[in-house]
């Protein structure tokens, strides 16, 4: 499954729900990120949602103080319809991913069956708002960090693949692992 962009909205949630109603019943499973540039956070967050339990904390976004923040977590609507939690992903990386993508690859990293391929991710965990200016101009300010549970992130460092292996090589090791593992899941 390829993904260039978490939309906003019902429309891209309700694309992700479909796809991976599509994908349900797979051996495994490959995501490629390669060219996510970022989005949405609560699309991120939805579709997240489908890799961990019901209401499972993924941190939060908070202002410069900490003293305002936005909890993030997996849906409780989406239970029956869960990947299952043996179920391998991989989850194809590169330094063209940032914000959204990168919150997206640094939460599935937690997930024991997950494994990235590729490049460190570009290190952005800020969240930006558009402003409006005169003469049509639009400019963005960060309004706002990421944080996981401990208060960690990955600004500056980006997130680590599990394989670090070239862009153009990554798809063919992801597909080279996931069809070993559906011949051991299959010969079972």
């Amino acid at each position: 499954m390829k993904l260039n962009n978490f939309d906003t909205g019902g429309a891209a949630k309700q694309a992700i729900d479909n796809a991976m109603q599509a994908v349900h019943n797979s051996c495994a499973l490959i995501l490629d990120f390669t060219e996510l540039d970022g989005g949405d956070i609560n699309t991120a967050e939805h579709l997240l949602s489908y890799f961990f339990p019901s209401e499972q904390s993924f941190g939060r976004l908070a202002n410069d103080n900490a003293s305002d923040y936005l909890a993030l977590m997996s849906q409780p609507t989406l239970e029956s319809e869960r990947v299952k939690a043996d179920m391998p992903v991989v989850l194809l990386t590169s330094p063209f991913m940032q914000a959204s993508g990168e919150f997206f690859a640094y939460q599935l990293k937690q997930r024991p069956q997950t494994t990235l391929i590729g490049r460190a991710t570009m290190g952005v965990s800020t969240w930006l708002e558009s402003f409006n200016l005169p003469l049509g101009l639009q400019i963005d300010m960060p309004v706002a960090h990421y944080q996981d549970p401990n208060g960690n992130n990955w600004q500056h460092i980006g997130v680590t693949p599990d394989i670090d292996i070239a862009l153009e090589a990554s798809l063919t090791e992801a597909k080279r692992m996931t069809a070993q593992w559906c011949v051991k899941i299959n010969s079972w």
